[in-house]
C-alpha cells in the first residue's frame, strides 16, 4: 500500500512538473525566433546585460517580467 502511495506522488509530481514546463514552453513560443539566457534582478539591470553581449548576439533583445516570479526579468536575445 505505501509503495502504491509513493508512486501515486510521484507521477503526481511529474504531471505537475510537465504541466510548469509545458506552461513555460508556451511563454517561448511566444516570442519565436528569441532564446531566453539569463535572468536579472530589475529591468535596468537586465537591460545592461542585453547591451553587455550585443557583440555575442546582435543588437536584438528584449527583457520581459518573469512569467513566475514577480520581481525578476528575463533576458531574451535574438537567434539567426
Amino acid at each position: 500500500m505505501t509503495l502504491r502511495r509513493s508512486a501515486a506522488s510521484v507521477l503526481a509530481g511529474l504531471v505537475t512538473l510537465g504541466t510548469v514546463m509545458f506552461a513555460g514552453a508556451s511563454s517561448a513560443s511566444a516570442s519565436i525566433g528569441y532564446r531566453a539566457i539569463g535572468d536579472y534582478p530589475s529591468d535596468v539591470t537586465c537591460h545592461a546585460a542585453g547591451q553587455a553581449v550585443k557583440h555575442l548576439y546582435g543588437p536584438l533583445y528584449n527583457c520581459t517580467p518573469h512569467q513566475f516570479v514577480p520581481g525578476v526579468y528575463t533576458l531574451w536575445v535574438r537567434v539567426l
